[in-house]
């Protein structure tokens, strides 16, 4: 018996097929970029592609033209990336995040012309999910698909349920889906499916997202604790010196006293610093934090602080560098030494020492968890605090080129993933809060260090219990497992029918 097959579009024309790569490209270059992101975008460009795909005659070389454009189109996306001397290296991110964008055109192509129906569009979305799993488990680039709706408020509430993976499978599912709807078109049939399949899912998502929005108590109606967010204003520059030429301790504790009594000055119950604020050497070390405890009972607040400690000019030329932060409570006591889990590739690993859960501790104002930067990154990782956390912590440091991209797109995905309310203080970014909805609440320039604060804001002491938070350790293996079964089905169905 023959095997059946999905209906295909009729192979394009030439010059038709050209703008459908042309339009593909520049919506790829719009969507989840450095410094921009049109959201619909995300929606249209992967249709494009798959429309050139599969109605080709020679899918092989439409696939490798795909993987050439998307690759052109990540360099661009990422050129500024890195610092000037390493830009060329958007080039060969480019190319890996294209060789795993590929992956989905490659297995529809493979197995959704031996499904019928809904089915048939199913295998693209659940591969996208598959791969940007694969990125998270070390991310370069904040390149998931589902990114591309962080700003989308209704539809981000999604991830409260499922996990940023989930608006990755809704966002590529609308490339099948419109495929289909053209299929259908084309032979001059009704409405497709999974067309309606796919826009009762999209509402209803969206509906759900609309409601847990408009039913949240506001946050002038709920109780708040005052956070303050500084940079420190030392020059850590001797670091990099050749000599051993740091100012003397006083200057630091100095900064350190004036931030202190600044947040005090606002009624701050708690002042955080950002990452890596001050470089001291191992020898400084106690002195500076036996300071810092002192100043955290005398001024009755906690204190975040994160320091990178250097071993020091005279230590071995392998001697660690530690990057972690200190929390000390209103009573002077030490709720927690964090040293920073995940590295930043080329930049901290094989400097830096690390390896720790996420800081947790219960507090007046609610449990607090904090963990460094690139750690919220993972969300594997930040799955490690307990679903109950109220408040989420995060010291960082990016630069310039990342702000949008890094800062927004993980503050907005952990905080709602995890229905926690989030400060995240930047150096060289955005300082940034937003409740557990996604909402911002403040925002601060954080491109340079000054005698003032970089922001206060008032941030709700209670979160919400997520049901991704109860799953989150499990739900993201959701889609390669899903999408290897559905890709096994497609093979037995075909031996099946071959018989």
């Amino acid at each position: 018996m023959s095997q059946e097959t999905v209906d295909v579009v009729q192979p394009v024309r030439k010059k038709s097929r050209y703008l459908w790569y042309v339009v593909g490209f520049v919506l790829c270059v719009l969507s989840v970029a450095n410094h921009w992101n049109v959201a619909v975008a995300a929606f249209v460009w992967p249709f494009c592609f798959l429309h050139v795909v599969r109605s080709s005659e020679k899918p092989a070389g439409s696939l490798a033209l795909v993987w050439g454009l998307m690759l052109v189109a990540n360099a661009i996306k990422y050129v500024d990336t890195f610092e000037e001397a390493s830009n060329w290296l958007c080039i060969p991110v480019g190319a890996l995040i294209a060789l795993l964008q590929i992956i989905p055109f490659i297995l529809d192509s493979v197995f959704a012309k031996r499904l019928k129906g809904v089915s048939s569009t199913l295998v693209f979305p659940l591969a996208f999910a598959t791969v940007d799993m694969v990125q998270l488990l070390k991310p370069l680039t904040q390149s998931n698909l589902g990114f591309s709706q962080i700003d989308n408020l209704p539809l981000l509430q999604t991830v409260s349920l499922l996990g940023i993976l989930s608006l990755t499978f809704l966002v590529a599912w609308a490339a099948p889906v419109c495929e289909d709807a053209l299929v259908e078109y084309s032979h001059g049939k009704s409405i497709a499916k999974s067309l309606v399949v796919y826009v009762a899912v999209l509402l209803g998502l969206s509906f759900y997202g609309g409601l847990r929005l408009s039913f949240a108590t506001p946050v002038a109606k709920v109780n708040t604790v005052r956070v303050a967010t500084a940079h420190g204003t030392s020059d850590n520059s001797y670091l990099e010196a050749e000599e051993e030429i740091a100012p003397p301790l006083t200057d630091v504790i100095s900064d350190v006293r004036h931030d202190v009594a600044a947040a005090k000055a606002v009624d701050a119950q708690i002042l955080v610093w950002s990452e890596e604020t001050y470089q001291v050497y191992a020898r400084d070390e106690k002195a500076l934090l036996s300071e810092v405890q002192q100043l955290a009972k005398a001024n009755e607040m906690y204190l975040l602080i994160g320091l990178d400690i250097h071993p020091g000019l005279d230590a071995p030329e392998d001697a660690t560098w530690y990057n972690q932060s200190y929390f000390y409570g209103p009573d002077g006591a030490l709720q927690w030494k964090y040293v920073k889990n995940n590295l930043v590739p080329l930049m901290e690993e094989g400097y830096y020492d690390s390896a720790q859960a996420p800081a947790v501790v219960d507090t007046p104002y609610g449990k607090i968890a904090s963990m460094i930067c690139y750690d919220a990154d993972h969300p594997n990782f930040v799955a490690k605090i307990p679903p109950q956390t109220d408040i989420l912590l995060l010291p960082s440091w990016d630069w310039k080129a990342i702000t949008w991209n890094h800062t927004s797109t993980v503050v907005n995905a952990r905080a709602v993933e995890q229905g926690v309310n989030m400060v995240r203080c930047t150096l060289e970014g955005q300082t940034i809060a937003v409740n557990y909805l996604g909402e911002r609440l403040s925002e601060s320039d954080g491109y340079t260090t000054s005698k003032d604060l970089v922001g206060v804001v008032d941030i709700p002491v209670q979160g919400r219990v997520t049901v991704y938070s109860y799953i989150d350790k499990v739900v993201n293996w959701l889609w390669p497992v899903a999408l290897l079964g559905l890709c096994l089905y497609a093979g037995l169905r075909t031996k099946h029918r071959e018989k």
